[in-house]
């Protein structure tokens, strides 16, 4: 991921998700990449373009809610995109409902999972907005029904 972004190769991968947006195999893999935790390292993450980061990973969960391990990427993606900044995660913010919306329907306890933890983790985010207006994280999380997927989920998955 590393030597990728310090490439260029971040754009590319942007590029090729929104030039192929029915492959379902095309969005998993670059959400993959999107979704991986190394981009929480600083210096990859100010190679990445959040906001094409969060459209791209909304895109692809609008169109592929039903496939689950695509689901779970596209949580950590939009995570990812969040954490690098803050307009970023204004724009997430909004759209909690969908990444909550998208998890209820997954059976997959990886995506499960994956998505849970991504909804937790952005709950101690902060966005902002163009307007100069703070975004509470937390507030659109709760807000959009996560707590009640965490407990459905553990509830399904419990701990072995």
């Amino acid at each position: 991921i590393d030597r990728l972004a310090a490439h260029g190769g971040l754009a590319c991968v942007l590029e090729t998700l929104s030039t192929h947006p029915d492959d379902v195999d095309v969005q998993r893999a670059g959400l993959g990449i999107l979704g991986h935790a190394r981009l929480l390292d600083r210096e990859a993450s100010v190679r990445l373009s959040a906001p094409r980061a969060v459209d791209a990973a909304l895109e692809a969960l609008s169109r592929h809610k039903g496939d689950p391990k695509l689901v779970g990427l596209a949580a950590l993606a939009l995570y990812n995109a969040a954490h690098a900044d803050m307009g970023a995660a204004a724009t997430v913010a909004g759209e909690c409902r969908l990444i909550v919306a998208s998890l209820q329907g997954c059976e997959a306890e990886s995506a499960r999972a994956a998505g849970c933890w991504a909804l937790g983790a952005l709950a101690a985010l902060e966005g902002l907005r163009e307007s100069g207006e703070r975004v509470s994280l937390a507030a659109a999380v709760k807000k959009a029904g996560a707590f009640e997927l965490f407990a459905e989920t553990l509830a399904r998955f419990p701990a072995s």
